[in-house]
């Protein structure tokens, strides 16, 4: 922006804040408001701030000389009352008859307490089955190892037999399958990958 406009805007904003300033506040007050009242109150005291963040700022500039926020209050959030499954409805969850792929992702990242994501991108080749361990990447690309129990070590090795290194290394390629569409027709692993055998039985 030219700086003679950039001037311009200064001191429009500072005609529109401060010489209408009790017009401006109610206003400003009205509109945000109607626009995140209805909204859970995380959301509504996100954008409070920002909008007093920027206040801040205007403040400091000089282009303001009171705070056009001051008649909105942050909101006090509803406690979470929702309860943790107890222990016989996660059994009850692993051992309903799915389909393996699904029973194996399921128990894995109840053992582990690993995210989805960090299950997904497993690598076969990775895999300390006998150790019962795995080197993952975590939030924020930390390096972490993540175990597993006996229901894991259980299910792994059916769900990998046969599975073919060269040309399907990625336990990502037989999982994710279950985050695609039933219609989803490219194949991870390529032609000859274990996976395309799932796919085609997917989608026929």
């Amino acid at each position: 922006m030219p700086p003679e406009n950039e001037r311009l805007s200064q001191e429009r904003a500072y005609l529109i804040f401060n010489g209408q300033a009790r017009h401006t506040i109610e206003r400003l007050t009205a509109w945000f408001t109607h626009q995140w009242s209805g909204r859970a109150p995380a959301t509504f005291n996100r954008h409070l701030d920002a909008l007093r963040s920027a206040v801040a700022f205007w403040m400091d500039q000089g282009w303001l000389a009171a705070d056009p926020t001051r008649r909105l209050r942050r909101r006090d959030r509803a406690p979470d009352r929702t309860r943790a499954l107890t222990v016989a409805d996660i059994e009850a969850l692993l051992d309903l008859e799915v389909p393996l792929r699904e029973k194996t992702l399921w128990t894995m990242l109840y053992e582990t307490a690993a995210r989805a994501s960090e299950v997904l991108g497993l690598d076969i080749a990775n895999l300390d089955r006998r150790n019962r361990r795995a080197r993952v990447t975590r939030k924020g690309s930390a390096v972490d190892i993540i175990v597993w129990q006996t229901r894991t070590a259980r299910l792994l090795p059916k769900l990998l037999a046969g599975r073919s290194r060269a040309l399907c290394s990625s336990l990502n390629a037989e999982l994710a399958s279950l985050w695609q569409p039933a219609t989803w027709t490219r194949s991870l692993g390529g032609p000859g990958c274990p996976t395309d055998a799932l796919r085609r039985s997917s989608t026929s």
